[in-house]
């Protein structure tokens, strides 16, 4: 299975990469657009990222993934309004996850749509999850998500996210016979540093549940431990980031990569995640 996986990698990455380069020879000529010329206040971007598991809010969900997402931005004079389609879709077998035994789900996707706002370095999202850790026998897997960040201009970033709207609202028994009912408006805060290095990126983030969360009973259903955990504040993700983005054609192509190495206290998961990226910007 270890060998099946990293050939997934290998395909994914390379894939990327192959069509980088390719659309990175075709734009190397001097574009023949006007300097005078203003632009649009509409901005299309179009990406997708490989990646050798995915994560989220620190615990890891699945192994090698893929990561298509399409945003559409309009500019006002001091605001900007978006709209963003995002979907994961990972393999089975994921090499980047330990304990194996604590990895929560092999074959996993996701679809997200989000609209959102900023202003500044203020940023405020709502996003609708259409994923299998929320659903239930009875219900959907939708599932609408809040988030208010803000950045400051010296890397420091802060966001809390929570739970509006919550299928998994239904009762279940615990490993101990006793019944216990998940919640909406459960919440993640993260603070995240960022800071350029010589050519690098570096980032470090710290993130934790401030009370009860579905993310654990969820999928430790059967520990009773792990549900415990769910129902206190507890921390779920230290990480640490190194990344550069290599850009061509007046910024309009970008090449991400990193390697992130992440850790969740409350699960004992860990993993190095290595992502790639593609990435096309146009201003219309």
């Amino acid at each position: 299975m270890a060998k099946q996986t990293i050939r997934y990698a290998i395909v994914c990455l390379s894939a990327i990469f192959l069509s980088s380069w390719a659309l990175y020879a075709q734009s190397v000529e001097p574009s023949a657009t006007s300097e005078e010329e203003s632009e649009g206040p509409w901005t299309f971007s179009a990406q997708v990222n490989a990646l050798s598991m995915y994560e989220w809010r620190g615990y890891m969900t699945g192994g090698v993934s893929l990561q298509p997402e399409l945003t559409l931005d309009y500019a006002f004079p001091s605001l900007d309004i978006y709209a963003d389609l995002w979907y994961n879709h990972s393999f089975e077998g994921g090499f980047a996850t330990f304990p194996k035994e604590k990895s929560m789900i092999d074959v996993y996707s996701e679809l997200d749509f989000s609209l959102g706002l900023t202003w500044k370095g203020l940023d405020f999202a709502l996003a609708s999850y259409f994923t299998p850790l929320y659903a239930s026998e009875d219900k959907t897997s939708f599932a609408l998500d809040a988030t208010l960040s803000y950045t400051f201009d010296f890397g420091l970033g802060l966001s809390w996210s929570t739970l509006l709207v919550d299928p998994t609202e239904v009762e279940k028994e615990k490993a101990d016979g006793t019944i216990y009912t998940r919640r909406a408006y459960s919440s993640y805060a993260e603070v995240s540093f960022s800071h350029p290095v010589w050519e690098l990126d570096l980032g470090a983030r710290v993130g934790f549940v401030p009370w009860e969360s579905p993310y654990i009973d969820c999928i430790f259903v059967d520990d009773s431990k792990m549900v415990d955990l769910s129902r206190k504040l507890h921390f779920s993700k230290l990480a640490l980031e190194v990344g550069h983005t290599f850009t061509f054609n007046d910024d309009r192509f970008s090449l991400p990569v990193g390697l992130n190495v992440l850790y969740n206290p409350t699960t004992l998961q860990w993993g190095l995640q290595l992502t790639a990226g593609f990435t096309f910007d146009t201003i219309f």
